[in-house]
């Protein structure tokens, strides 16, 4: 059973935070992520986001993956971003240059605007529709990255699964059985919904635990950016 116990408000970003499981909005994904990586002196870090030609990830995901990297990225802590889909390479990478087109810099933003073209050039798109191609991707990130050829680099990779939840469990297995390599760490960041009611919730739970460890698994709801939820801390304050 899964109990979502908000511990901890972080103002500066708006998140409610759990140890091992992590409700977030969208504004928060860059926060989620960036804690996830603060532990290694020397990373790269490999970002799938399957199904990352679709709404969610044209709307939201690759504008806070823009976030993330000009946030985090140094000579040290190095990214590479991938969008897996079942459509062709050549429609695939299409679709993700038209989405990439269109996640711009805010004006006035040097650093971004800087950094923008270093991001596009390791954003990738990757069909992902069968086993081959989860273990052919996940072999590739065996190379080390260009520039940091270091016997300790950390090597990481976190797997958005921007699909209908019904297909967490068969991703997740062709995730854990292609993409587990000594030496990597791997994660999972699940959308809503988590079931449709506590019995549902448990079931999938327990799937994608059959894969994956609670410590491996972050969950997200978006629901946590709409207007009306957001104000319910500031109705707390004053009228309790």
């Amino acid at each position: 059973m899964v109990f979502f116990i908000f511990l901890q408000v972080d103002y500066m970003s708006g998140c409610l935070l759990q140890k091992k499981m992590t409700a977030v909005n969208f504004g928060c994904l860059v926060f989620l992520l960036t804690m996830m990586l603060a532990s290694a002196a020397q990373k790269h870090t490999n970002i799938v986001i399957v199904g990352g030609t679709g709404d969610l990830a044209r709307k939201y995901l690759w504008s806070s993956a823009l976030s993330l990297f000009v946030n985090n990225f140094n000579e040290n802590t190095t990214f590479s971003f991938y969008a897996g889909a079942r459509v062709s390479q050549e429609d695939g990478t299409k679709t993700l240059t038209d989405i990439l087109d269109k996640v711009i810099c805010e004006m006035g933003d040097e650093d971004c605007s800087r950094l923008r073209p270093t991001f596009i050039e390791n954003s990738k798109y990757e069909i992902l529709k069968s086993g081959d191609h989860y273990k052919n991707l996940c072999k590739s990130f065996r190379n080390q990255p260009t520039g940091l050829n270091l016997p300790s680099l950390d090597l990481r990779q976190i797997f958005y699964l921007s699909v209908p939840s019904s297909a967490y469990e068969s991703v997740a297995r062709l995730i854990d059985e292609n993409c587990r390599h000594e030496g990597t760490t791997t994660q999972i960041v699940l959308e809503k919904p988590f079931g449709l009611d506590k019995v549902s919730a448990s079931d999938q739970v327990t799937a994608i635990n059959k894969h994956f460890s609670d410590d491996e698994v972050h969950r997200v709801d978006h629901y946590l950016a709409k207007p009306v939820t957001k104000q319910i801390l500031n109705f707390r304050y004053v009228f309790f």
